[in-house]
């Protein structure tokens, strides 16, 4: 159970979206959570065929999220991030 505006901060450097011991709440983020990834050389990969809701999402310029096409991110809220192209012009 979250609380109302919870953050889960990606903890730093390289590694994969369901790995809870780096997410700074200890867990992979709920829908209920804001999820940060906010360092510059942060590169994080949702395995493939793989699933989460998150309520909000802020990718910091320089911080990568991978998302396989086989995987889905569904983000409930709004999506923060300098260079985000979700294709929806293409």
């Amino acid at each position: 159970m979250c609380n109302c505006g919870d953050v889960n901060l990606w903890l730093g450097g390289t590694g994969n979206w369901d790995d809870s011991t780096k997410w700074s709440l200890g867990h992979v983020p709920l829908a209920c959570e804001a999820v940060e990834i906010l360092g510059s050389n942060d590169v994080v990969t949702m395995p493939g065929a793989y699933s989460s809701v998150i309520y909000l999402l802020h990718v910091d310029n320089g911080a990568f999220l991978d998302v396989p096409l086989t995987s889905k991110l569904t983000v409930l809220s709004d999506v923060l991030a300098p260079s985000w192209d979700d294709c929806s012009q293409n």
